[in-house]
């Protein structure tokens, strides 16, 4: 064990680097990798063993030894925090999509069980960066924003008009033509389709 001590900034544990010989008795070894386990270690403990390995003369972290039982209690509380966290992230979910099925129920009362679902579950799923988590759009806009995606790409041609006439990047020198020809393409398959659209949405805005 060599004589250098450090005392981190983010714990209160004095930590040692263990660089060669074995750890005092009742310690156990967290490999590195698990950011939370490590500060969650150090924060519990009050003298942790930094394990290093040296390749081509520069020193590498591989893990902390720490002793047994903080490990075992950081553990127990990293998992607790985990399912707390679960919890209130599937609570937070239900309420959302709750939210968004009475919206849009109340923009398109005719709207099949089956369609609200998809457009919710697709649309207001927690961290999935489509339209429904768009916090510059109130709950309104992002309903109907959705439900209109949803109709494209499954009651019109939509998809199969993308897939043909899709512009060949081999056939353009320079990139910005490129995007060019395909933002055209699209607004020429979108108009293509609105009609579709607008005659599904009409049919779902009607009272049942």
């Amino acid at each position: 064990m060599t004589n250098i001590i450090e005392r981190s900034k983010k714990s209160t544990a004095v930590e040692m680097f263990l660089d060669y010989g074995d750890p005092p008795e009742g310690y156990a070894f967290l490999p590195a990798g698990d950011a939370g386990m490590t500060r969650r270690a150090k924060q519990m403990s009050e003298i942790v063993l930094i394990a290093r390995e040296w390749r081509g003369g520069y020193p590498r972290i591989t893990g902390i030894w720490s002793p047994a039982d903080v490990l075992k209690a950081a553990k127990e509380i990293q998992q607790a925090s985990a399912e707390r966290r679960q919890k209130d992230r599937e609570r937070r979910q239900n309420r959302d999509f709750n939210k968004a099925r009475k919206e849009i129920r109340l923009q398109f009362p005719s709207i099949p069980a089956f369609d609200l679902e998809a457009v919710v579950r697709r649309a207001f799923t927690i961290g999935n960066g489509t339209v429904g988590r768009a916090g510059a759009l109130d709950l309104s806009e992002q309903c109907r924003m959705a439900v209109v995606a949803h109709v494209r790409h499954t009651h019109t041609a939509y998809d199969r008009l993308m897939s043909q006439g899709r512009p060949d990047r081999s056939m353009y020198f320079d990139y910005e033509d490129y995007m060019w020809a395909k933002d055209e393409h699209r607004s020429e398959c979108r108009r293509a389709v609105s009609d579709d659209i607008r005659n599904v949405l009409e049919g779902w805005e009607a009272e049942p």
